[in-house]
């Protein structure tokens, strides 16, 4: 194939894709001189510059190509992962979800290959592949699935060039790759009736308490089966959310900091209070009875003997409920959406809302939009305890039947 011209040591053999490219290597360690060293490139005209550019700074300097694969690298970058696990600043569970998509995916296809010597179009290949494997579900990889392997695999390789083990990025694809559309999953948002309806039907199950305290608080499942009673407030009407509980696949039930990596505090309306007093009646009940043999660690949702219930059960046991009432599928997860729906419905901040879910907040106005030069807005305003409450009273009368006589919610 024809090739032409583009630049000093870069001829174009099919535009904005394909180059071959010409430079001086270091000197042959034998007879002194130079060799001339050359390379076929996929990407566009300014990536093959910049490639030409660094292969003649590390000739200059007299540098030979690194020999790291992929697999290597890999290991350096979870030994680096592991530190920033240790400073509290990632999330075991995240390893664990990037080390599935590493061995399963990535690594048995890439990690043979020298990092320096593999292109941008090797990396494009390996995606498109991916989008056309079927799963063991029968089904093509989701584009979600597709994008996360990219993610991965370009965080890797950035980390490489960070740490100064490879020259450049692989795994750079501007120009080269258009990211999927995310399959987005719809959450169904419960009308006031629906849940009115749904836990009425399920009052006295296991996790109703549990399942209530997703819907009115926001808390993440995870969070819900971390509390501890010392930790909740019942007279004040507060409970600190400063743990998160999930199942690892090597370690098991494994205690962290909450996904925020800082400990919030969460109001609560007198219907959950009067809920939770009765859910720790239960709960004494049950260590009176078993004695000895009650395991008492301390936590508000656990099994009957006091051990901390399967971080999987809540999802496991909603899925049945929801299919059983006829109601639209719902996972523990989706109670936090609607606690965020139905609050705003009743007219609170965008900004107080994210404060209470424990999000990210910099940037964000209190009328939701976002711009620059906010981030005073995350060190010097802090809502109120009472508008918290005030907050919590409202989702609560909002949600459920409340008797003015007795001050307290028809939800038991």
């Amino acid at each position: 194939m024809a090739s032409r011209k583009v630049a000093p040591g870069i001829y174009e053999i099919i535009k904005n894709k394909k180059y071959r490219i010409r430079w001086d290597g270091p000197p042959d360690p034998t007879t002194g001189k130079r060799q001339q060293l050359s390379v076929t490139f996929f990407g566009t005209l300014a990536q093959a510059k910049r490639f030409r550019r660094e292969q003649i700074v590390n000739a200059s300097r007299g540098e030979q190509p690194s020999s790291l694969t992929l697999n290597e690298l890999t290991e350096r970058w979870r030994r680096f992962f592991l530190m920033k696990i240790d400073e509290g600043k990632r999330k075991l569970k995240t390893l664990e979800s990037y080390d599935e998509q590493l061995n399963k995916h990535i690594l048995p296809a890439l990690g043979h290959r020298v990092v320096e010597k593999l292109l941008p179009i090797d990396v494009v290949e390996f995606l498109h592949a991916k989008r056309k494997e079927i799963s063991r579900l029968g089904k093509p990889l989701s584009p979600r699935t597709v994008d996360y392997l990219y993610d991965i695999l370009r965080s890797i390789c950035n980390f490489g060039v960070k740490a100064r083990l490879i020259k450049s990025n692989p795994a750079d694809l501007t120009g080269l790759w258009d990211p999927p559309d995310p399959d987005k999953k719809k959450v169904n948002i419960w009308t006031v009736e629906q849940v009115q309806d749904f836990f009425t039907k399920i009052a006295g199950h296991r996790f109703y308490v549990l399942f209530l305290i997703c819907l009115l608080t926001g808390l993440r499942p995870g969070e819900a089966l971390g509390l501890k009673w010392p930790r909740v407030d019942l007279q004040n009407g507060f409970i600190e959310v400063a743990v998160g509980v999930q199942r690892l696949r090597k370690t098991g039930i494994h205690e962290d900091t909450p996904k925020s990596h800082r400990s919030r505090l969460v109001a609560i309306g007198p219907s959950l209070v009067y809920a939770l007093k009765q859910h720790r009646t239960r709960q004494l009940e049950s260590k009176l009875r078993l004695g000895q043999a009650y395991n008492d660690q301390g936590w508000v949702f656990c099994r009957e003997d006091g051990k901390l219930w399967d971080p999987k059960l809540p999802s496991r046991d909603l899925a049945k409920l929801v299919t059983k009432h006829k109601m639209p599928p719902v996972t523990p997860h989706d109670f936090r959406h609607m606690y965020t729906t139905h609050r705003r419905e009743n007219g609170d901040d965008l900004y107080d809302i994210a404060l209470d879910l424990g999000h990210w907040v910099s940037g964000v106005d209190r009328d939701g939009r976002s711009g620059p030069g906010l981030r005073t807005t995350d060190g010097y305003n802090h809502p109120s305890f009472e508008r918290k409450k005030d907050a919590a009273l409202r989702l609560e009368q909002r949600l459920f039947t409340w008797p003015q006589q007795t001050n307290e919610c028809e939800i038991l």
